[in-house]
Formats: structure tokens, sequence, C-alpha cells
């Protein structure tokens, strides 16, 4: 796959981390900035520990989007 040049930056928000044992997760709000736009996003990821380190096992990143724009009007008879 070719390169288009195309740079993305992810700044982190306010990152919080836990864990319990040997499951470890973590929730932040960080903002994705691409060419002259920027969004707020949502991410979470959940770890598990091995001998080795910590392993991703789940990983989430979204972008939260007004119903309205996903369903059109349809989306006020849901309130």
């Amino acid at each position: 796959m070719a390169s288009v040049g195309v740079a993305l930056e992810l700044v982190e928000g306010n990152i919080r981390a836990f864990h319990s044992g040997g499951v470890g997760w973590v929730a932040d709000r960080p903002t994705i900035k691409l060419a002259n736009k920027a969004v707020l996003c949502r991410h979470t990821s959940v770890f598990e520990r091995e001998e080795s380190g910590w392993r991703i096992v789940q990983h989430h990143f979204s972008i939260g989007v007004a119903n309205e724009v996903v369903f059109g009007n349809e989306a006020r008879k849901l309130e």
C-alpha cells in the first residue's frame, strides 16, 4: 500500500489508568488532529500481565456523533 503523505497526530487528554491483579485498563479523551481538523474522541484499552510485561487484549477508539448526524430527523422520534 502506498503512503499518501498525511500526518495524523494523537494528543492525549486526561489519561486514567487502573489495575487489579493481572488485568489493567486505561481510559482517555484524546484529540485526533488531521490536516486542519481536530476531533475529540474516546479511547479505552485493556491489558493482561504476562511474564514479559503487559499485553493489550482490547483496544477501542471512537468519535461521538450526534444521533441526527447518523439517522437524520428520524432520530428525534427516539426522544
